[in-house]
This record gives C-alpha cells, sequence and structure tokens, in this order.
C-alpha cells in the first residue's frame, strides 16, 4: 500500500534554554583567538585585562568600540 507524502512547511522547533553558562575567556585569550585575529588590537583597547568575557559580550563591546563617533 502506498502512503501519502505530506506536503508543507514544517514549523521550527524553538529550544528553551538550558541554563548552561557560556564560558568566559581572559582578554589575552579573545585576542590570540582566531576569531578576533583581524582586530586584536580593536578588542584589546576596548576590554578590560582584569576581567573575563564572554564571546558575545567581547563581540558586543568590539562592536561598540567600532562604531562609535570620534
Amino acid at each position: 500500500m502506498a502512503t501519502k507524502k505530506k506536503t508543507g512547511t514544517k514549523t521550527p522547533v524553538k529550544t528553551k534554554s538550558v541554563g548552561i553558562p557560556e564560558a568566559a575567556f581572559t582578554v589575552e585569550q579573545l585576542c590570540e583567538s582566531d576569531r578576533f585575529a583581524a582586530s586584536r588590537y580593536a578588542l584589546a583597547a576596548c576590554l578590560d585585562k582584569n576581567k573575563k568575557y564572554t564571546v558575545r559580550q567581547a563581540q558586543a563591546a568590539l562592536d561598540a568600540f567600532l562604531t562609535r563617533k570620534v
């Protein structure tokens, strides 16, 4: 017996946050990473060396630093 193929769009599955904390890195670790290789000097200038940052926080600080008015 042949089965019918279902047509239509699939609805995306929404996943809930499980509460896993993001990893925090030092400024030196972020500057040495491949992700921030092109802008490592700007990243080092806009972040506090005594703090740890997640990748999202570092990217947000870098974006704010690069888009500010001079």
